[in-house]
């Protein structure tokens, strides 16, 4: 990139109050990036949470011999070593280039101290496992603050005076030797604040003019990715043996949609789901929980929607559960696959497709109805299998997140796994949303459900009920409160709990 013309001369220097007064400090990253870019983006991140242990293992074994280095390199991600290195201008008399600097990093360092405390990520060998907001240092591990102050730095000097040969390259093994140290950052973490340290210069530099917008024209290909956490305050007691209930919950979950038209009539979509759910008081049943999907419509007239996806979903769990890797697995609910293979698994996959028509017989209004099938496999038990098949109908006016309405379900099937039960199941609820204002919102829903296993001659049954008060933050932040209340009656563990709820989103 040509280097920039040098700014005007100005008779006073900026004052560093006017660093927290500009509009960098509430812009977002919607328009950085391009739909193909940020395709590439959250399906790569994604793809490295899902398999973040292997991938940190892999890389650090393999830069073992760039230890010895590390505790250089590791200044020029610290933060006063980029101040020292951005106040470099000001000896020159480029004041203002100086002031770019010092404002990507001041900037840049508070968004990843923020997310950091946000999401509450461990390192990558730290043990037991840890999702959600904290103060404690070895637990707000994501994204890397070291990589995104070298990575501040090294843009805008290296943008405005052509140096991008010498920055990036510092920039660069910098991130390679924070993989390279012992339980210090994986490889999502580096690549994230690196982004949000390039980001972040290269909107300090276009805010002086030094850069021209980046500017996209509309294509058939539409991205966001979203990241998020939501903290519960109760978690399940059907988890526990015997019943007793934990106190929390912590969940951090990365997703990426992404919807491609083939032509006028038929769209494509892909989405990527990357969750890490910790329990406060269960470390046996910390798990990952991973799903990518690819979904096909095709629009049949103006008022009929065919189409099927296929999609696979993976639980993996962090440590073994509380009954061990063997053993025989007490009688639950067997309401989902955690709860059903964590007693002596660690590893459940399901392969779905599901076919599914949608009809708009009415203006504001929809009626859709779904035909699944699920193939279920558990590791280490390779003789374990299970298969799901049943239906889902639905109507109603809701459309989409953010729109008032109105929606009733209804669905069933059975489920088994490898002839140990049969399992038959139904359940049907309503939801409902009232918008307050454009960015205010309240979601109501209600659901029951029964569950037969007729070998066992057992019966189970429920009811839970979901209130939640949600307000958009800019354009790109939701946050939400919310309370659920469930009751289970079953012979050998029933069970009653209230969970208040928070969550917390961004998009790009």
């Amino acid at each position: 990139m040509l280097r920039p013309e040098p700014p005007p001369p100005r008779s006073q220097p900026t004052p560093v109050k006017s660093l927290f007064e500009r509009p960098i400090w509430f812009t977002g990253v919607q328009n950085a990036l391009s739909q193909e870019e940020k395709l590439a983006v959250g399906l790569s991140m994604s793809a490295l949470f899902e398999y973040r242990r292997e991938t940190y293992n892999w890389v650090n074994d393999r830069l073992f011999s760039l230890r010895d280095a590390s505790n250089a390199m590791f200044t020029f991600g610290d933060f006063k070593t980029g101040v020292l290195i951005s106040a470099f201008p000001y000896l020159f008399g480029d004041s203002e280039v100086a002031e770019a600097a010092l404002e990507a990093i001041v900037v840049a360092g508070t968004r990843t101290v923020i997310v950091k405390h946000i999401t509450g990520l461990e390192r990558p060998r730290t043990v037991p496992p840890h999702v959600g907001p904290t103060l404690e240092g070895f637990l707000n591990n994501f994204p890397s603050g070291h990589s995104a102050t070298v990575w501040a730095w090294a843009t805008v000097l290296g943008e405005y005076y052509d140096l991008q040969w010498l920055t990036y390259p510092v920039a660069t093994f910098m991130g390679l030797t924070l993989l390279s140290r012992s339980n210090t950052h994986d490889f999502a973490e580096v690549i994230a604040g690196s982004m949000v340290g390039h980001q972040t210069a290269l909107e300090s530099m276009r805010s002086r003019g030094w850069l021209e917008p980046r500017t996209f024209s509309s294509g058939p290909l539409e991205v966001q990715t979203d990241m998020g956490v939501d903290q519960v305050a109760d978690s399940n007691p059907a988890l526990q043996p015997g019943g007793s209930p934990t106190t929390g919950a912590g969940r951090f979950l990365a997703r990426t949609r992404a919807s491609y038209a083939l032509n006028d009539d038929l769209l494509m979509q892909v989405r990527y789901d990357t969750a890490r759910r910790v329990y406060a008081d269960l470390p046996g049943n910390n798990l990952d929980h991973n799903e990518i999907e690819l979904r096909l419509d095709g629009r049949v007239s103006d008022e009929v929607l065919l189409g099927a996806t296929a999609y696979r979903d993976r639980v993996r769990f962090l440590e073994l559960g509380p009954w061990g890797k063997s053993g025989t697995p007490p009688i639950l609910s067997f309401s989902t696959a955690p709860q059903f293979s964590n007693a002596f698994l660690q590893d459940a996959q399901h392969v779905g497709l599901d076919l599914h028509a949608v009809a708009m017989p009415a203006e504001g209004w929809n009626v859709g109805g779904h035909l699944f099938y699920q193939a279920d496999s558990f590791v280490p038990d390779p003789g374990l299998s299970g298969d799901t098949f049943g239906f889902a109908l639905s109507g109603g006016t809701l459309d989409g997140q953010r729109d008032p309405g109105f929606q009733v379900h209804l669905q069933g099937g059975r489920a088994s796994a490898s002839n140990q039960f049969g399992r038959t199941f139904l359940q049907g609820g309503v939801e409902g949303r009232i918008a307050l204002t454009h960015r205010d919102q309240i979601d109501l829903s209600a659901w029951v459900l029964t569950d037969d296993y007729p070998d066992r001659a057992v019966s189970e049954s429920g009811t839970t009920l979901t209130a939640q008060y949600s307000h958009r933050f800019g354009e790109d932040i939701w946050a939400w409160v919310g309370v659920s209340y469930e009751d289970r009656s079953a012979p050998a563990a029933g069970y009653s709990r209230t969970q208040p709820f928070f969550r917390l989103n961004g998009s790009f």
